[in-house]
């Protein structure tokens, strides 16, 4: 069992090297990025909440995570679409016309979202009890993130993994500064706090478009415009995509906005710092495997219809799943150990909580891990209307748990309805993939063949 255990590493590594020539040069980029976001993670992660305190650092939190609805809504369903559909695309000479396609919407949303944020931000800041401009920097940070976020994707969707890994580090590098500068500078604030974010974000959004300018070498050179499917793409696959990502915000994030509606911005704060903590090594460890074989899969499974290259498909994403499994429950045997003393060093006494309740939250982030990389089975054989209903099943149970247990136990409770929601969500998603599938049947041996002769 150890010597499997130890060879896992290699045997990932093979697998996908065979599927698609991953270098080693790739596989240490991603690697070196994962484990230098960490540090840098922790280290904003006590600066926002020694400086800000427990209630400022719930509403900055509660800011940060509305602009995932908004870009559930209004720009996942296009960016995931054009990530699906960008191999395809390219073979067929039609990356700028998709690219452009693409662009024209970031801008129209982006600027949209400012312009509303402009006009309305103080009203929402009276109505919510919050900051006044607390709104519109959040949505400053919202049009900086989306252009950064969607030069980020186009390099991993290429694997460029140097540029990659340059580009995300520099990101939360210029984050840390800027927080440290602004938080020292003017009075710590929420909105202040949201502008350094933003400023950051839209230091790296520059790079998007040195990202795509590339991309008009595969331009039509007849001048006509080729027939693309994108929009069909959008509608099929995008569109399903950014409502599982809705319903992921109602998982991920709705605990955290219930304890603010049924407790205080304070138990918010508190409740999301040792949320973050237990989820940095779950999150590290999926999103390196998640990184390492999506492309992989997306380009081996094609429009998801042709198995010729389904079994290595699969293979590779069993083997990702099964190395964060193990490196996985060592986290959380970690965390139940040591969480309580880690939180209290991270931030100050106004963050602890007892280990009760940080076993929990670190059982639920390695669910939630562990669901990230199961849901790319669904995608790759495009099976998003199943996904979609489980999913669904699981967000409409954690509303519910958490309005029954937040009130009667508070944090407890929230991390418990978090546990018991993301438990049945992985559950069905197991249940899910072993429906029936196509098969190739194999040939038959010699040996039965001799065997039918004779009888």
């Amino acid at each position: 069992m150890t010597d499997a255990v130890a060879r896992l590493p290699r045997r990932l590594a093979d697998l996908v090297s065979r599927a698609g020539r991953v270098s080693r040069a790739e596989v240490a980029w991603i690697v070196v990025n994962k484990s230098l976001e960490v540090v840098l993670l922790f280290t904003c992660l006590r600066l926002l909440t020694r400086d800000l305190g427990p209630e400022q650092f719930g509403e900055y939190n509660l800011a940060l995570t509305a602009n995932v609805v908004l870009a559930a809504l209004l720009v996942v369903p296009v960016q995931q679409a054009y990530l699906r559909y960008f191999h395809r695309a390219r073979a067929r000479g039609e990356s700028w016309v998709v690219t452009r396609q693409v662009l024209a919407w970031y801008t129209l949303v982006t600027l949209g979202v400012v312009a509303l944020a402009a006009v309305g931000s103080r009203a929402l800041g009276r109505a919510f009890g919050i900051e006044a401009w607390t709104c519109l920097a959040a949505a400053l940070a919202f049009l900086a993130d989306r252009w950064r976020i969607l030069g980020i994707q186009i390099l991993n969707i290429q694997r460029r993994r140097t540029a990659w890994a340059l580009q995300h580090l520099a990101f939360l590098s210029s984050q840390l500064v800027l927080l440290a500068v602004v938080l020292r500078a003017w009075p710590a604030s929420v909105t202040a706090a949201l502008l350094a974010y933003a400023m950051a974000s839209l230091l790296l959004a520059t790079a998007s478009v040195l990202t795509v300018r590339h991309l008009r070498a595969d331009a039509d050179r007849t001048g006509r415009a080729p027939d693309t499917e994108f929009p069909t793409a959008v509608l099929s696959f995008g569109v399903p995509y950014g409502l599982l990502v809705l319903l992921q915000w109602v998982q991920g994030f709705s605990d955290r906005y219930l304890l603010g509606a049924l407790l205080d911005l304070e138990a918010v704060g508190v409740y999301v710092a040792a949320y973050q903590l237990c989820g940095v090594p779950f999150t590290l460890a999926s999103s390196v495997v998640h990184t390492f074989v999506v492309p992989v899969a997306y380009a081996g499974a094609g429009d998801g219809r042709d198995l010729a290259g389904a079994p290595r498909v699969r293979d590779v994403l069993r083997s990702g799943v099964v190395l964060y499994v193990i490196v996985g429950l060592l986290a959380v045997a970690a965390l139940i150990l040591f969480g309580s003393r880690a939180l209290a060093s991270i931030a100050d006494a106004r963050f602890t909580l007892p280990a009760s309740v940080i076993a929990m939250l670190a059982l639920g982030r390695f669910l939630e891990g562990l669901s990230v990389l199961l849901q790319v089975f669904y995608e790759v054989r495009q099976r998003m209307q199943c996904l979609f209903l489980i999913r669904f099943a699981a967000a409409l149970a954690l509303v519910a748990l958490c309005f029954a247990l937040i009130r009667g136990v508070g944090l407890f409770g929230a991390a418990l309805a978090n546990l018991v929601a993301i438990g049945g969500y992985v559950t069905m998603m197991l249940i899910g993939l072993h429906e029936r599938e196509p098969r190739q049947h194999p040939q038959p041996t010699l040996r039965a063949a001799l065997a039918r002769e004779e009888a």
